[in-house]
């Protein structure tokens, strides 16, 4: 039995020097009961079976099932004759199988061997509570130490107040310990040496210290932003001689989605995510973040209506409030239509005069821009808006022709990047690129970051050569985007620059229907780090957290963090997800995950922010196997033991039913039997009332929603999704 219970956390007072308290939070957790103590072997009784399974077990006999944390009657890590003893009192009445088991999920604790009863956290004596990202961290290892194991760990400025201590040691970037120790921006080492235990990490490397641990010892898993989840173990060792080392590859790791920014605490941290966007969250106490600030990618539009606008006299308030005011009256572009010309000087002049403003802006907002330029964690875009509609003028054109437009507005960045060191020495320049050609003559200075926006097909995996000479309907296919990513992170090598891939392995528009590609990103994700060598990721999610969308999400927070993972150890983490999500019924998850991508690798290339449900997968797939991948779901839920996991389940039932039925309307019912359309009937009319009832979104567009009564006279594809600009010849 799971149980799942969704409560604040404690409040704890902490007895260091006006640390305060931990605060509280809504982070719901799911208590996993893998053994029950006394239940010697698994049949799910304590009784003289159990008895005489364990006595076997003392006695060398063997011949009977023996789960030794049941069996380890006093959390000695041991089986012997006083866990056969204390077995005896509990059946006699004398002693309580509840009490020796504890009310926590981690029975016990130690650090070298010893209690972590015995210890206290130690921070320098200078910390800042409110600013120093390492006090965060203290804080969050005490909390979740005692959300396992029901103590929690004082924090102190000193380590006078008990024997042992975990020592939390801050490191600073560019000091001469940070390069004897490789740490690098965000590095980290704890170790046990004589039973102490000692934390060293620059910018976020002491929070993603803590939080391995917590993930790795204390069994927490962060996998939603909703819930917990929380392992059962009787005890657990950091053993002496511990010596973990670890600096992440990609200085850029950012998982746009709904539950990321919702619940950064929750999520977002504890998955070692340090992109930007979050904007509560710009102070050092988190660690500050990496990336952009304010404006995301494509700012051009902005900067313009900043440099149009009308400053205010001072009697408007602030600095930051005149500035934001000017901005808000300038003159407004279409970000969809319109390009600035990349030749012309004034053109450039007006830009930068509203990036510098922008500066101004966030620096009067007290976002202190120089101490964050310090360690190279913020740049300030200055970057083309979100289409491809580039300048035609004669000059543009005729440069156009060897360096690309990539190159016109990658110069625009270089300027913009020389220029800005007057006022702010040391910021970084990021422009994204929508056209990939490769500049004949035109390089990324050294302080330019380049956003590579999306790969052509999102259906094939990239190195494979699957696409062939196919292309999308936007004629492009992987082959050629290979080629241009490695050029591109090549010339950024060269000069030093730095170069971040921006992608979206989700559709936007057809949540009943997501894009197939859980299994690619493993592959794609290496592929960018392994084979190109980008230093940065960007995955964008979808408005959904059903339908795998969350799994995706996931996933890339953990291939982001871990470069080197192999696809074994891939697996487990998606299957591990799948079990706390899903609950016992899984594997039966997985194995319908698995159809659904197959059904996704019989379609062609796509581009899934454009592409529709039946350009991605194959309808005669899912019609052929409807009935089987019903089957599968229907599995989990007959083994489902949690009210959220069975609505999770009945979710996913909803979006098979809804292709399923989708493909299978002619065969069940236009060409079907009384029978089969009894059934279509029946499993449309509970798909619909599901979607009704739960008032669950089914796109990002407003114009697409649950109907207001069913028709079975159409498809629900047909029903749901076409507005007029569905192409019948798609339609099963």
């Amino acid at each position: 039995m799971k149980k799942i219970i969704s409560l604040a956390l404690c409040v704890v007072m902490l007895a260091g020097c006006g640390l305060g308290a931990i605060s509280a939070s809504a982070q719901g957790f799911v208590y996993d009961e893998t053994y029950v103590l006394g239940d010697v072997d698994g049949n799910g009784d304590q009784n003289g079976k159990d008895a005489l399974a364990l006595k076997a077990t003392v006695s060398g006999t063997g011949g009977f099932v023996c789960i030794e944390d049941s069996a380890d009657f006093n959390g000695d890590t041991s089986i012997d004759a006083k866990d056969s003893y204390l077995m005896k009192m509990c059946l006699s009445g004398s002693e309580s199988f509840e009490t020796l088991e504890g009310d926590y999920q981690l029975y016990k604790l130690t650090v070298g061997g010893n209690d972590i009863t015995e210890y206290s956290i130690v921070i320098p004596a200078d910390t800042d509570s409110e600013n120093d990202n390492h006090h965060y961290a203290a804080m969050e290892l005490s909390k979740y130490i005692g959300e396992a194991t029901g103590f929690y760990v004082p924090v102190y400025r000193t380590d006078e107040n008990t024997e042992r201590h975990i020592y939390f040691h801050p490191v600073e970037p560019d000091s001469a310990e940070a390069k004897e120790l490789e740490l690098g921006l965000e590095g980290y080492i704890y170790k046990v040496e004589n039973g102490e235990m000692h934390i060293y990490g620059t910018l976020r490397g002491n929070m993603y210290a803590a939080y391995e641990i917590i993930e790795e010892y204390l069994g927490i898993r962060f996998y939603s932003g909703e819930r917990s989840y929380i392992y059962k173990n009787r005890t657990v060792d950091i053993p002496e001689g511990t010596d973990r080392y670890y600096e992440p590859r990609l200085n850029f790791r950012y998982v746009l989605h709904t539950f990321s920014v919702s619940t950064a605490e929750a999520f977002f941290f504890p998955r070692r995510m340090n992109g930007t966007n979050l904007y509560a969250y710009y102070e050092p106490y988190h660690g500050t973040l990496t990336g952009t600030l304010f404006l995301q990618s494509h700012s051009f539009v902005e900067q313009w209506q900043m440099a149009t606008g009308t400053m205010p006299d001072e009697s408007a308030g602030t600095l930051a409030d005149r500035l934001y005011q000017k901005w808000q009256s300038g003159e407004l572009k279409d970000w969809q239509t319109w390009q600035p010309c990349a030749t012309d000087e004034k053109i450039y002049e007006k830009l930068f005069s509203g990036l510098l403003d922008f500066c101004i802006m966030m620096e009067a907002r007290g976002h202190v821009l120089s101490q964050k330029y310090e360690y190279e964690t913020y740049n300030m875009s200055f970057a083309i808006n979100d289409n491809a509609h580039f300048c035609q003028c004669r000059n543009c054109r005729k440069l156009e022709k060897t360096e690309g437009y990539s190159g016109l507005y990658l110069e625009m960045g270089n300027k913009a990047v020389r220029d800005i060191q007057e006022y702010y020495p040391g910021l970084k320049i990021s422009v994204s690129l929508y056209d990939y050609t490769i500049p004949a003559t035109i390089r990324p200075h050294k302080d330019i970051i380049i956003s590579y926006v999306a790969h052509a097909c999102n259906n094939h995996i990239l190195g494979t050569g699957d696409c062939g000479d196919n292309k999308t309907f936007l004629g492009r296919n992987n082959l050629e985007d290979e080629i241009a990513m490695k050029e591109w992170a090549a010339l950024c090598r060269e000069t030093g620059a730095e170069i971040w891939h921006f992608t979206w392995p989700v559709n936007y528009h057809y949540w009943l229907s997501p894009s197939p590609s859980v299994f690619d990103l493993y592959y794609n994700y290496n592929y960018l780090v392994n084979e190109c060598g980008f230093t940065g990721i960007l995955y964008e999610g979808s408005g959904a957290t059903y339908n795998f969308e969350s799994l995706k999400a996931y996933l890339a927070s953990r291939l982001m963090w871990d470069t080197d993972m192999t696809y074994d150890e891939f697996i487990g983490h998606m299957k591990e997800y799948l079990y706390m999500h899903y609950g016992d019924g899984y594997e039966y998850v997985y194995e319908y995950l698995v159809m659904q991508n197959e059904a996704g690798d019989l379609a062609g290339c796509y581009s899934n922010n454009h592409a529709r449900p039946f350009d991605m997968y194959s309808h005669d797939y899912l019609r052929e196997n409807y009935d089987e991948m019903r089957g599968l779901i229907l599995k989990a839920i007959e083994m489902c033991e949690r009210d959220d996991s069975e609505y999770y389940l009945r979710t996913l039932l909803a979006c098979c039913d809804f292709m399923g039925l989708s493909s299978s309307y002619k065969a069940m019912y236009v060409n079907g039997d009384s029978e089969s359309r009894a059934v279509y009937e029946e499993r449309y009319t509970e798909m619909y009332n599901f979607l009704k009832d739960n008032n669950l979104p089914i796109s990002s567009h407003v114009v697409y929603t649950v109907p207001d009564k069913i028709d079975f006279t159409v498809d629900p594809m047909t029903q749901f999704y076409i507005n007029g600009s569905w192409e019948s010849s798609k339609l099963p």
